[in-house]
């Protein structure tokens, strides 16, 4: 091993079997030298209570046993060395007293170091990296064994996470990418900071500064540099304590590609229920995994398609939660969200412009509704605060029942429980009928089919078509050929070159 007091890069280690990233950055030193420069596995504890006391021996082991309750992180093989963490001005001899008692302590600490850190500079307890005399975060690595991420990032400084850089390390066995996770110990959850701890996964549409944007595109991927900024809404995110852990796999330039035949320049992800083979379904790739919530968008696909696309999201093992906003609502949106984007198209609403479309919707993935709930509440400033529940279940039967009995029977059993629930019955109604009892002006007598039948999917594809104009435009300067894309993005474009501003106007109105 290279000598690990440099860190160059992130270095790769293991601890009881386990996989590990020692951060490079050197966030404070231990006033001993250690005797090696390998890597030692340590736990950081502050040596004075806040009174300026010195804690308990009892409360320092308390303390560290209590760690594996709240932390991944953190494992048994930390504890043989100990990192006393205390302030420039206490006394010596009153920290030299508790490093005596704490080693006379029977399976605990082999070796203890202290550290000095002014207030402003102070590290939370957890587990740690010893190289030399520096000390080091200790990030643990999952293996991504659903192929769920494009790749996995770590910050570049541990503090502020403004830039980012790409995770390298494969799984042990060579064959797939890892994903680091920091501990959960190194910051907990304040007012300031309601998301301390939350490792989100970014869909790769959202920009992350310091690595690529990819757009799941070889010559995308080609054309363009890293991202010099992150989204307004990532930003948002770490502002408020969550954790970036990696960006996850999408269908090309977010479009509507089906797993696996129309996945041209990269294999789609597994599907972790049933039998692994089951289809992940749309553009935003999720994982079942309980350590991560996955951020994604959509522009009519998984989020905003319940019936089509709920059964997949079930299979799959995850709840989700995507917003659509009403026009008097946009400006208030795009405070929160719509800067820093690779939009999927773009829209005009009044004097704003909406960097990508209207259907366009940010969306969560989690695999615990508790944790969808914390992470929505927090960062969506639009989301409605209400006092009561539904008084109605609308139950159309322009959609129900199912073909297929088996997912019915789901659908049957979620509407009983919800009528049980808000003490109701559901009513049910057909929308095309209503519509021809009475319908708006507009429609100048067109049934509801007819009247809607080039809106939404027509208008997108003009969007769609107009954005990535640029980069079309950008691949030809540079390399003088036309960008290969599948058939479904190519069939969008060539569909929204062919609608005029007229029939544009038409659609979107």
């Amino acid at each position: 091993m290279a000598d690990a007091m440099a860190l160059p890069r992130a270095l790769r280690y293991e601890v009881a079997g386990v996989p590990y990233l020692v951060h490079p950055q050197i966030l404070g030193t231990v006033t001993r030298r250690s005797l090696s420069n390998k890597v030692i596995p340590a736990v950081l504890i502050k040596a004075f209570a806040g009174d300026d006391a010195p804690k308990d021996v009892d409360c320092i082991v308390q303390e560290i046993l209590a760690f594996a309750d709240i932390d991944d992180v953190y494992q048994e093989a930390f504890r043989s060395t100990l990192i006393l963490q205390v302030d420039s001005e206490e006394p010596s001899n009153i920290v030299d007293a508790l490093r005596s008692k704490l080693l006379t302590m029977p399976g605990h600490f082999l070796d203890i170091h202290q550290s000095t850190a002014s207030p402003s500079s102070r590290w939370p307890p957890g587990p740690y990296f010893l190289c030399g005399h520096s000390i080091h975060q200790a990030w643990r690595l999952y293996s991504d064994d659903l192929d769920t991420f494009i790749f996995g990032v770590i910050p570049y400084d541990t503090r502020s996470h403004i830039q980012f850089e790409a995770v390298t390390e494969l799984s042990t066995d060579g064959i797939h990418r890892t994903i680091a996770v920091r501990s959960r110990l190194y910051t907990r959850p304040t007012t300031a900071w309601p998301l301390a701890g939350a490792r989100i996964a970014l869909k790769d549409i959202y920009k992350l500064s310091g690595v690529k944007t990819t757009m799941m595109s070889r010559h995308y991927t080609a054309l363009y540099g890293p991202d010099r900024e992150s989204a307004d809404y990532v930003k948002k995110l770490i502002k408020l304590g969550a954790v970036i852990v990696g960006k996850t796999k999408m269908t090309s330039f977010a479009s509507l590609e089906e797993p696996t035949d129309q996945w041209i320049d990269f294999h789609c992800p597994v599907n972790s229920r049933g039998d692994g083979y089951q289809s992940p379904s749309g553009s935003s790739q999720v994982r079942r995994q309980r350590w991560l919530v996955t951020i994604g968008l959509t522009t009519q696909s998984v989020v905003t398609l319940p019936e089509v696309f709920e059964h997949r999201q079930r299979v799959m093992g995850c709840f989700r939660c995507g917003r659509l906003l009403t026009r008097r609502r946009w400006k208030e949106w795009l405070s929160t969200l719509r800067e820093s984007l690779i939009p999927a198209c773009d829209r005009f609403v009044g004097e704003i412009l909406i960097t990508y479309k209207a259907f366009d919707v940010v969306g969560h993935f989690s695999r615990s509704l508790d944790d969808l709930k914390h992470i929505v509440a927090n960062t969506l400033d639009t989301l409605t605060q209400w006092e009561k529940f539904p008084s109605r279940i609308l139950y159309p039967l322009d959609f129900f029942p199912h073909s297929n009995p088996t997912h019915q029977a789901m659908v049957e059993e979620a509407v009983c429980l919800l009528e049980n629930f808000l003490n109701t019955k559901r009513v049910e109604l057909i929308i095309a009928e209503r519509w021809t009892r009475c319908p708006p002006a507009a429609a100048k007598g067109k049934s509801l089919k007819e009247y809607l039948a080039k809106s939404a999917f027509w208008s997108m594809c003009r969007d769609y078509n107009t954005h990535f104009s640029q980069y079309r435009s950008d691949f030809r300067t540079k390399f003088d050929k036309e960008p290969y894309v599948g058939a479904i993005v190519n069939f969008r474009w060539a569909l929204g070159r062919e609608i005029t501003d007229n029939e544009y106007q038409a659609y979107t109105e």
